[in-house]
């Protein structure tokens, strides 16, 4: 369906407008394809092929049982990123002004089928060169809201929604009036864009990665010529439990550090008062002491002095029992 949609959308474009690749890539030495299917499942194959004079060429084959097949001048230049997953980026070793030209990826798998993308590689020297209109700051796993709008009187045609890298330029969406949308298949499983308005037309992209990050182009294409509008989305990095955990635990010991070092503030301060007190108390008691120790060496010296008492003498009776007289015998 999505196909005849397209077809349906070229024949009525105006102003020459065309939708030939879901992403532009820049010709490089070490070119690099992005081919990564969003959905969860079993991967079978992965075909790439080069559609050039409209004449299409095989690159290459990976079969997860039958291994990888590489064609022609391929051979040896080719190197599969991640053949293991879902994920059937290439990298082309010297690559060259033969390379160019427009790729398909395609991308065999259990149970929803086939999902292709295509590819244009182009001489360029850059796509990031126009400065951006606003700017947006999203966390990661969050959703971004993407607002076109025309402010300009006139008909529009059709509104190409982009977003702009240093070497490489995705189409996300296409708005046609009347036909409808095209999503392109990168961003399929996760954007909304509501085209029921030509003059202000609203993308919501969800799950927000790092990856998103970039320059995003609404251009319009009209009867009085062609209007664009960029928004720059920066992407912050969301802090993970383990290092909330982490930060957590830090927080939590720089608290207890500084009740600790509060705490033993509020001693020394105490001890300092309590000793303060005690020295003003002993300057204070000094003239007492002295008071009491020369009445006491004066009391001792009396003592000393004085002659004693007599005493009274009395006398001291005691009495003996007398021993028993006892009887002479008789001869």
């Amino acid at each position: 369906m999505d196909y005849l949609l397209l077809v349906m959308i070229l024949f009525r474009l105006h102003k020459g407008a065309t939708l030939t690749a879901d992403t532009t890539v820049k010709m490089e030495q070490y070119l690099t394809l992005k081919c990564e299917c969003p959905w969860s499942g079993i991967l079978s194959q992965i075909n790439w092929e080069r559609k050039s004079d409209s004449k299409k060429e095989l690159v290459a084959v990976y079969h997860k049982q039958h291994g990888l097949k590489l064609f022609n001048k391929y051979e040896g230049r080719i190197v599969f990123l991640n053949s293991s997953s879902m994920d059937g980026s290439i990298t082309i070793i010297n690559a060259s002004a033969e390379d160019l030209g427009l790729y398909q990826c395609s991308i065999k798998t259990f149970p929803k089928g086939s999902w292709t993308k295509h590819l244009l590689v182009e001489n360029s020297d850059g796509f990031d060169n126009r400065k951006p209109d606003s700017e947006e700051l999203v966390e990661t796993g969050h959703h971004f809201m993407l607002r076109c709008h025309y402010v300009l009187n006139g008909t529009v045609y059709h509104v190409t929604i982009e977003r702009i890298g240093e070497k490489h330029k995705d189409t996300i969406a296409l708005c046609s009036f009347p036909d409808g949308k095209i999503i392109g298949p990168d961003y399929k499983e996760r954007t909304l864009v509501n085209c029921s308005r030509a003059l202000n037309i609203n993308l919501l992209l969800k799950n927000i990665s790092i990856n998103d990050e970039g320059v995003y182009q609404c251009h319009f294409s009209t009867d009085r010529g062609n209007h664009t509008t960029t928004t720059s989305l920066s992407v912050r990095k969301e802090i993970n439990e383990f290092m909330k955990i982490i930060l957590i635990y830090v927080g939590a010991g720089a608290g207890g550090v500084v009740v600790f070092t509060v705490t033993i503030i509020a001693m020394v301060v105490v001890c300092q008062k309590r000793q303060k007190r005690m020295r003003n108390r002993a300057k204070l008691d000094v003239p007492k002491r002295r008071q009491i120790n020369n009445y006491e060496h004066a009391a001792v010296y009396d003592r000393m002095t004085k002659p004693p008492s007599r005493q009274n003498k009395e006398d001291i009776y005691v009495n003996f029992q007398k021993p028993p007289r006892r009887a002479k015998k008789k001869t």
